[in-house]
């Protein structure tokens, strides 16, 4: 047992690991992914489409759909780790683990010199925007739920959004 565990009755950190089937993806996903490759506007875009992002492809953006997926699992499996152990957590970090970050990560700073002392900030860090960033958020439990879990069902609402607000140029 940890030592500062044992002194203070804190609860030793959990790491847990969920693996997933691709055939399990597939099924999960067919709908949406049938529509990224055919729903398109009246103008003949694609819907759910960065067709701004010259590099992008259908591969690309169903990888985008993996992520997600996988990022929504690790939310899922946090929350049944804390029911099962009757714990709430109040700030949380989600990082990947195939990332190695080289400097410390305090998850209460917001910048540097800067804490986050009523727990009201969530941070992304600006790196890897491709569009975004999956490799690291921390924050309110709250606010990195909404960033976890919460894309497949704003999906629609995202899409009319950008549709009205910010359609950029077409050209296939």
């Amino acid at each position: 047992m940890h030592e500062a565990a044992r002194d203070s009755n804190m609860r030793i950190p959990h790491v847990g690991f969920k693996s997933d089937r691709i055939e399990t993806f597939w099924e999960k996903y067919a709908d949406l992914l049938r529509r990224i490759r055919t729903e398109r506007d009246d103008m003949g875009r694609y819907l759910i489409y960065p067709w701004e992002a010259a590099t992008y492809t259908r591969s690309t953006t169903e990888n985008i759909v993996k992520m997600w997926h996988t990022i929504q699992a690790s939310w899922d499996t946090m929350r049944f780790h804390a029911g099962a152990q009757g714990i709430s957590y109040t700030r949380v970090a989600m990082l990947r683990n195939d990332v190695v970050y080289v400097t410390p990560i305090d998850i209460y700073e917001v910048r540097p010199g800067k804490k986050d002392e009523d727990n009201r900030v969530a941070v992304v860090p600006g790196f890897g925007r491709y569009p975004i960033s999956d490799r690291m958020i921390y924050g309110p439990a709250h606010a990195v739920e909404i960033w976890a879990s919460h894309r497949f069902k704003l999906l629609d609402k995202h899409v009319k959004w950008v549709l009205k607000n910010d359609p950029g140029e077409y050209d296939d």
